[in-house]
This record gives structure tokens, C-alpha cells and sequence, in this order.
């Protein structure tokens, strides 16, 4: 990638996060309801005119709207994110508290995808029209089909109150991680194995996977040293890119299952109208996007030599 190119992502990423924050705050201005109207309620102070200007004031919430998007951009630009308007905590420390978790859940629910897509896809375009490769499609469609929070709930019974193996709520440990990474991987899963049974197909059908059979290699031979690297290296975008969809889903998991992570402080603070706390939360899910898809884009340029050279060939 030439220097042009990354600055033109650079200068993308730029005006991008911004302009997720911007309609994120516009749209919570749109909403019903507003952060006095909770606090008015949580106090019993009523109505009183004088009370709630007072309020309004300390809140900031006087100024009009996009005075006070620029204020709360300039200070998460100095990584200054405000203060929770419920608890008057600082927003930055409660999303610090709370992100391990959801990175700990979202990154392991990434790897049980392509540790179960993988295979799955690889066998069924192995076995391309017989009964295994049906079974697998069946599979598939199912984990994309069903909703998280019917499957969430679904596992949740069974082993959280039936079998008792798992605790019911929270966890930050493996035996309380594996059942919400399982459940958050499922859709993701399907996703991976379609896609990668497709492309075992397209590559499955190139001349050279023809002359290697030619040559006397046997499938599993010709599925190691010929058709994994050229299969797989043009879904590293989607695979990248899904890190992104899996963090912005695990909120419905993170509820469903009491993990102690970002997603569940979202959930509460959009019930409070916290406005802070839900456009930190914005900012972190637009900004691991936009990181990632830059990630990947890079991570293609070395994985990839062909982008390489016509690089090369476009500089020359």
C-alpha cells in the first residue's frame, strides 16, 4: 500500500468517527424523554421550574445540541469522555472497567467461529453433493437463522438450569465465558463456512488443483499445500471485519448472560438516558471498526504478494 493510499485511510478513519458521534448525538436528541426528566424523577423534586433550570444547568443540557456535541468531541479528542449524568463517575474509567470483558468475550467467540468454520466448510466442498455436505449446509443455515437471544436463552436453560454446569449469571472465568462466546460465535460460524466452502469450491475447479491431481496427490494433499493459502487469504477481510460485528452484537449476549461487559453499561445507560455514557460507547464500537478494516487492509498487503506487486507495477 503506498503512502497516498494510507493517508487517504487515515484521513477516512478522521471524518468517519466523527461523523458516527455526530448522527448518534443528533438521533438521542430526536428521542423521547431526556437525562433531567430521569434525574427530576430519581429526586422528587417535581416540576419546579426553578429546580429543573438549575439541573439543566449543571447537566449543560441549556446549550443547544451541537454546542454541545463540539464540546464533548473536543474532550474525547483530549480522551476526556465527560461524566456519567446518573452517577457522576467519569465515563472513560467505566468504560475501562468494563472493556476487558467485552474484548475477552468477543475475541474468544472470534475464535470458536473460525475454529468451527474451517472445518465445516472445508469437509463440505470435500464432499460437495453427498449427504455430508448437506448435513453441514443444514448446520449452517441453522446458526444463521436463529436468533442470538433465542439461542442465548435456549442454552441458558439447559445448561445454566438444567444441567447446572455453567453459572447463570456473570462469569469472568472459562467455565462462565465458553456458553456466551458459544452462543455469540454461532450465527458467525454459519456465516464463515458458507463462505469458505464456497471458496474451496471456486479454488477446487483452478487448473493447478487439476494438474496436482494429475501429478498423483491425494485430497488432503492438494487441500494443505494448494487450496488453503489461496482460499483462504481473500477472506481474511471478511474475517477481519466480522471482529467488528461481533463486538457491536455482544450486547444482546452480555445481557442475556449477565456478562459484566460494555454492551450491558450501553443497554443501562440508554434506559437512563445517559448521554455520555452512550456516545462513549458509539465512539468505541465506530472506532474498532474503522481500526480493523484499516488492519485488514494492511494485513492483506503483506498477506497477499499479487497486491504487491501491482503496487509495485502502478509506483514504477
Amino acid at each position: 500500500m503506498r503512502l497516498r493510499q494510507l493517508a487517504l485511510r487515515l484521513l477516512f478513519l478522521a471524518v468517519t468517527v466523527p461523523g458516527i458521534c455526530f448522527f448518534s448525538f443528533a438521533i438521542m436528541e430526536m428521542a423521547p424523554g431526556s437525562p433531567e426528566e430521569m434525574l427530576i424523577m430519581q429526586a422528587g423534586i417535581g416540576r419546579d421550574p426553578t429546580a429543573v433550570a438549575e439541573l439543566r444547568a449543571k447537566l449543560g443540557l441549556d446549550r443547544p445540541w451541537w454546542e454541545r456535541f463540539g464540546l464533548w468531541l473536543a474532550g474525547a479528542a483530549r480522551g476526556d469522555l465527560g461524566r456519567s449524568v446518573t452517577t457522576g463517575e467519569s465515563v472513560g474509567r467505566m468504560v475501562a472497567k468494563r472493556l476487558p470483558a467485552t474484548l475477552e468475550l468477543t475475541f474468544t467467540a472470534w475464535l470458536l467461529a473460525l475454529a468451527g468454520a474451517l472445518p465445516m466448510g472445508a469437509l463440505a466442498a470435500l464432499r460437495r453433493g453427498g449427504w455430508t455436505d448437506g448435513l453441514l449446509r443444514a448446520l449452517a443455515l441453522t446458526q444463521v437463522s436463529l436468533p442470538g437471544f433465542v439461542l442465548g436463552l435456549g442454552l441458558l436453560w439447559v445448561f445454566g438450569f438444567w444441567l447446572g454446569w455453567v453459572p447463570v449469571l456473570g462469569g469472568g472465568v472459562l467455565r462462565g465465558l465458553w456458553l456466551p462466546a458459544l452462543c455469540l460465535a454461532a450465527a458467525m460460524t454459519g456465516v464463515y463456512s458458507r463462505m469458505v466452502r464456497e471458496r474451496f469450491l471456486e479454488v477446487l475447479g483452478q487448473d493447478y488443483i487439476l494438474l496436482a491431481r494429475a501429478k498423483g496427490l491425494g485430497p488432503w494433499a492438494v487441500l494443505r499445500r494448494h487450496v488453503l493459502k489461496n482460499a483462504l487469504i481473500p477472506l481474511t477481510t471478511l474475517w477481519g471485519m466480522s471482529l467488528g460485528y461481533l463486538l457491536g452484537g455482544a450486547v444482546v449476549i452480555e445481557v442475556i448472560f449477565s456478562w459484566p461487559g460494555v454492551g450491558v453499561l450501553a443497554v443501562r445507560a440508554i434506559a437512563d438516558r445517559d448521554y455520555p455514557v452512550i456516545q462513549a460507547y458509539v465512539l468505541l464500537v465506530a472506532l474498532c471498526f474503522t481500526l480493523i478494516n484499516l488492519a485488514v487492509d494492511l494485513g492483506y498487503l503483506f498477506l497477499d504478494p499479487r497486491v504487491r506487486r501491482r503496487g509495485l507495477l502502478r509506483n514504477g
